[in-house]
């Protein structure tokens, strides 16, 4: 992997409801270049944006992240509720995959 930093947000959209999401959740969200997650999360939250959604979110964010390390994009990985908890392993299986 080469030696470009770049940042990986994670951000929980809660039960998928539109007017639950936390206004730092769709600010992070406005912030993002690319915006990963599952097609209808995407439709909800970050239609305005430039997405990707992948077969299987965990290999699949990866190995989107890893084909395209040398873009200096600001990405955000949209995660709905009921992932809230595998969120941090997601992260860290993230790291140290991309690092």
């Amino acid at each position: 992997m080469s030696d470009i930093q770049y940042k990986i947000t994670i951000i929980s959209v809660g039960p998928g409801a539109k007017d639950l999401i936390t206004i730092r959740g769709q600010e992070a969200i406005n912030e993002q270049d690319i915006i990963i997650g599952f097609r209808e999360s995407l439709d909800t939250f970050a239609a305005h944006k430039q997405t990707y959604s992948p077969d299987r979110m965990r290999t699949g964010t990866i190995e989107f992240i890893e084909q395209n390390h040398d873009k200096k994009d600001r990405r955000a990985c949209i995660r709905g509720c009921r992932f809230f908890q595998s969120c941090e392993i997601y992260h860290t299986e993230i790291r140290q995959r991309v690092s």
